[in-house]
């Protein structure tokens, strides 16, 4: 039984080492999974990057997203079109301002604070305009922009492989993603089947799944990096 025990040890770590950059010990898998056990140092260089990419991704959408607007004007009739103009203008107004206001910070409390309103912005665009959309009947072009709208969520969950996180923060920030889908999938239930949306609600969970394994990975090469940086190589101090 020792020996069974043991041979699945070495085999759980052989793959921990090829997939998250070789760790040393499970001490090292465990600060995948949670940030209790980070230091100082690895929390303020993680607070650094996650605060600007949440400005370089915030500042890419508030530009992106009125550019859409042109589209909606050409495909949806005018009650459609203007209510979907009005969401686009506040959300890119929202992203704007937190790619002003978020400032680069060390204070890993308030890269979560700029991560969340980050997300949060496109799961409430997303919750104000899919459920719009589904109950109008679109033709031609409409319906297939339309459909479009329904993959946000998707967007969103890939977006978690931008940022270095443990799987504890990966769940953490997919939660409302997750659950955006769910109540859509809830006020839709007459409208689709409970297959469509069961396998729309799995892809999403696999897609969340291998985003937050690759900002796991993106975490223990930067823990390497950083513990590398911090030590002096000759006398280990």
């Amino acid at each position: 039984m020792t020996k069974t025990i043991d041979t699945l040890q070495a085999i759980a770590k052989t793959i921990l080492k090829k997939i998250f950059a070789s760790p040393r010990s499970y001490a090292d898998f465990a600060a995948l999974i949670t940030s209790r056990s980070h230091s100082p140092l690895l929390s303020r260089r993680r607070a650094g990057i996650i605060t600007s990419r949440v400005r370089m991704v915030a500042g890419v959408f508030a530009i992106l997203t009125p550019l859409w607007v042109i589209i909606d004007m050409l495909v949806f009739p005018w009650p459609i079109m203007a209510m979907l103009t009005v969401g686009r203008i506040l959300t890119s107004a929202a992203f704007l301002y937190l790619a002003l206001y978020c400032r680069g910070s060390t204070d890993i409390r308030i890269a979560y604070r700029a991560m969340a309103i980050m997300f949060a912005i496109p799961t409430l665009f997303f919750l104000f305009s899919h459920p719009l959309l589904s109950h109008y009947k679109m033709i031609g072009m409409a319906d297939a922009i339309a459909a479009g709208y329904a993959f946000l969520p998707f967007v969103m969950a890939a977006g978690l492989s931008v940022f270095p996180l443990t799987a504890k923060e990966g769940a953490f920030f997919a939660t409302p993603i997750l659950l955006s889908e769910g109540v859509v999938a809830m006020m839709q239930v007459g409208m689709l089947s409970w297959s469509s949306h069961l396998g729309a609600f799995w892809l999403l969970f696999l897609i969340t799944a291998v985003a937050t394994l690759a900002g796991m990975s993106q975490l223990s090469f930067m823990s390497v990096i950083v513990e590398q940086g911090a030590r002096d190589s000759l006398t280990g101090a």
